[in-house]
């Protein structure tokens, strides 16, 4: 069947909801009458089974298909939920468990919670990108480990923080009016064009 462009998923529910030999579950789920379909799948309990039961952080591409095996979801709607907890990002697109697969474990995650916040108190500015980078590689040897994907997942995890949008962005204190990341230029003396 040749179905137009703007027929998408949304349009296509809509019209199966309204008729009589489907039944409509809700969130763009259907099922035919009779079937015991009553429960909706949740998304992130079953990409957190999907990950326990790989044993080891997924690509997103990978976690994606696999949970769409079982239920549909659009791919951006799924990136909204893989990067906040119980997943982040642990390196170059792979999702993990935040329990499971940050190095140093709970130890290690409340100690970096503790010396950022300490650390974004003093300087009264955020840090970006490469200076988190940086920062988390010097609280030791087993932070040294800790990917800037890493670092990014476990502060938006924490209530303390607040994450600066855009590739490579940094992180500043919750309470802050704005993450308060420096520009390039802050500190630099203003340059003169001729």
């Amino acid at each position: 069947m040749l179905l137009p462009e703007w027929l998408g998923p949304w349009s296509f529910a809509e019209i199966l909801r309204r008729s009589p030999e489907i039944r409509y579950l809700g969130r763009l789920r259907v099922t035919l009458p009779g079937v015991k379909d009553e429960e909706r799948v949740d998304m992130g309990k079953l990409a957190q089974r999907v990950l326990v039961e790989h044993g080891a952080p997924l690509p997103f591409d990978e976690l994606l298909e696999r949970v769409t095996r079982e239920t549909m979801v659009l791919g951006s709607s799924f990136r909204l939920m893989v990067i906040r907890a119980p997943f982040l990002e642990v390196a170059d697109g792979r999702i993990g468990l935040l329990a499971r697969d940050v190095v140093g474990g709970a130890q290690a995650i409340a100690r970096f919670g503790d010396a950022l916040e300490a650390e974004l108190s003093r300087s009264k500015k955020g840090l970006s990108g490469p200076a988190l980078a940086e920062f988390v590689a010097g609280l030791g040897p087993t932070h040294a480990w800790w990917t800037l994907p890493m670092a990014r997942g476990v502060a938006r995890a924490d209530a303390r923080f607040q994450l600066a949008r855009g590739h490579n962005a940094g992180v500043g204190l919750a309470a802050w009016d704005d993450p308060r990341i420096p520009t390039r230029t802050d500190g630099e003396p203003e340059r003169v064009i001729r």
